[in-house]
């Protein structure tokens, strides 16, 4: 069985994959994602990310920036709002991006669930 994924799995992350297969993991997620299929977006923007986290394109490192964005909003909505902040706060601190909409808005995300557990921690008191 392992063997068989593995030989499934070899195209899509081999070096020479053409960039819209690429892509096409990512826009999967985003698609889903859209239409409030949370749970299968999180699961398709993880696998996205499992496979072509190692590429180096710009245009690919761009597309994991902004799964993982998605990856915090999910995780926030769904509850998982610790989960949420690390990935917020590891898009932030990331060396990469500066200026990027992605950040800038993983700042906002960050800052916005932040203050939310803030003022539900101050109404529990």
């Amino acid at each position: 069985m392992l063997k068989a994924i593995e030989t499934f799995q070899h195209p899509v992350t081999d070096n020479q994959t053409p960039e819209y297969i690429i892509f096409s993991h990512f826009l999967a997620g985003e698609m889903l994602y859209k239409t409030e299929n949370n749970d299968s977006a999180l699961l398709q923007f993880e696998k996205a990310i499992s496979l072509y986290e190692n590429r180096l394109e710009d245009e690919i490192k761009e597309r994991i920036f902004w799964a993982l964005y998605n990856t915090g909003n999910i995780n926030a909505q769904i509850g998982e709002e610790d989960k949420a902040l690390k990935i917020f706060k590891n898009l932030i601190d990331s060396d990469e991006g500066e200026g990027s909409l992605w950040k800038k808005m993983s700042l906002e995300s960050y800052q916005s669930l932040s203050n939310k557990i803030s003022y539900e921690n101050y109404l529990n008191q």
